[in-house]
This record gives structure tokens, sequence and C-alpha cells, in this order.
């Protein structure tokens, strides 16, 4: 579809690129015209897919290629390294809850994978968040250490074949208790160099978040903020803009489940929200991730 001011119209119907049973994970941009989409299907293995869209809006689905043969949770994220021209998909894999990333080429519409890489330890119930620092020219992930009983960050830099060797740098804590996490839970702000992330604190059940800086591998944070003191499940997302703001969205549970709305700006390791405000109403569902994409 097309966005036009605040109209939205459809281009082009592109149907089933899978016929059983798919669950979303994340997708990202590539450039050249042309998206990955990760999803997880009714085994619960992880595939993804190149989809080429040409400019009359039509589109070409790439074949499936299976990723990881094994159970993948839903709730990951991914990004586009764009430095090393290689996506990066993170989540939980397997039956034991342990975070995981792969690392992904793609030539044509063909998808080649780096072996899965584990962070030691990092037991995560919630899934992850993920964004890239197109300056240290590095990503970032967040995820839950359930053993530790608290949530992490930490730096993934590439290298081998392809660049798709994956290694987990040393991790830093953002929040003292689990967290939940989101595909689009977390954003790169290019005009103040430092990544927003949120996450709904397993602690209160508050919305909150909290600024990143990186220097090398290394993450520092900031102090975290509360942003919605109602309950927002996994339903929450935010987006760099080039108006140098970051756009903040989610479901308030205190508020009729109403989908609300907030601008963000980073100054230091802080952040402060303007414009708050209901962008409907009528009851969201819980259930659906809230997601968001920037023209």
């Amino acid at each position: 579809f097309t966005v036009s001011n605040k109209t939205i119209t459809e281009v082009q119907s592109l149907g089933a690129f899978h016929t059983n049973t798919t669950k979303i994970i994340d997708s990202c941009y590539i450039g050249n015209s042309k998206h990955i989409v990760f999803y997880s299907q009714e085994n619960d293995y992880l595939e993804a897919r190149v989809i080429e869209i040409a400019s009359d809006g039509t589109g070409t689905f790439g074949t499936a290629n299976t990723l990881y043969s094994n159970f993948f949770n839903h709730n990951g994220s991914c990004y586009y390294d764009s430095s090393k021209d290689v996506v990066v998909i993170t989540g939980v894999s397997t039956l034991s809850y342990i975070t995981s990333a792969f690392a992904c080429t793609v030539s044509g519409t063909t998808i080649t994978v780096g072996s899965r890489q584990t962070i030691s330890g990092a037991f995560n119930y919630h899934g992850t968040s993920s964004s890239y620092n197109s300056d240290e020219n590095i990503g970032l992930v967040a995820y839950e250490d359930a053993y530790g009983g608290h949530t992490d960050v930490c730096t993934i830099s590439l290298s081998g074949t392809g660049n798709r060797t994956i290694t987990f740098n040393t991790g830093v804590q953002v929040n003292s208790a689990g967290s939940e996490l989101t595909k689009d839970g977390m954003t790169y702000d290019s005009t103040n160099k430092k990544h927003l992330l949120l996450f709904n604190d397993d602690s209160d059940n508050y919305l909150k978040g909290i600024v990143i800086s990186i220097s090398g591998t290394t993450p520092s944070v900031g102090t975290e903020s509360t942003i919605n003191s109602g309950q927002v499940n996994s339903s929450f997302a935010c987006q760099f803009t080039d108006q140098g703001t970051i756009t903040v969205v989610y479901r308030d549970h205190s508020s009729s489940n109403y989908l609300k709305g907030a601008v963000a700006t980073i100054s230091g390791t802080s952040f402060s929200l303007t414009n708050q405000a209901s962008l409907n109403s009528v009851s969201v569902s819980a259930d659906p991730d809230v997601s968001i994409a920037y023209q």
C-alpha cells in the first residue's frame, strides 16, 4: 500500500506466502526493493522469505528457507546491518528458551544462514528487541536473563564467511527485573546517536524506556523512565523519524485498552515525552503486537 498524508491506499494484495498456520516474527527492508520476512510455521521452525516489490506494487516471493529446524518463539526481532549487507534475526530458540541469533545474507531471493549462536545462561521467556547503530556499524539486542532475574543488552559483532558468524559481546543490565520485549521496541536515533529501548517491567507491569549509548562494542545505559503506568503487555513500539524525534505507540490497559501515542526526544542519557494522546477510541486486542514503520 501507499501512504499520502494520513490516507492509506492498497496497491496490491500479494496473497499468502505460506499455506498453513504462520506466526510472523519480524521483517526488514534490505535495499533494492527487497524485504526479508521471518516467521515460524505450524511446526514452530524458523523460516524466511525474500519479497521483492516492483514499482507498480506487485510482489515476487522468493523460495521459503528453513533457517532452524527446531522450536523458535515468535517474539523475535531483526535488523539489517547495512555496512556488511547482513540481516540478523534474534529471538528465543529450542524448548530450553535460550536467547539466540542467526546472521543471513541474501543473493537474489536466496537466503544463506550462518550457525545459531546463543547467549550463555540467558534463559528467556519474553523475546528480544534489536536495532542497528549506523554510526558504530554494530547491532544491539535486548534480552531477558530470567535465571539472573534481570534484563540486559549487548552488541553483536559479525565476522567469518559472508560475515555470518555472530559474536555476542559483553552485556550490561538495563532493568533489575525481567521484561516483556517486542520486535519494534527498540530504535536508533541517528541524530543523537543513541538507542531508545521500551520494555514492560515485570516488577510493576509499567511501560518504561531507557536510553542506550554505544562506544565500540560497549553499551552504556541511562536512567529508566516510566512512559505509562497502565499494563501494556507486549503491545508497544517505537520508531525514529527524520524530524529527530521518536514516535511511541502502546496499548493502555488502564484506559479502556485504547491505542495511545507520544513523541519521545532524547537529550543526553534521558528522554522526554510530549503530545501524548489516544489514537483511537476503540479497545485494541492484547493478542497481536503493535508494529510501526516510517516512510
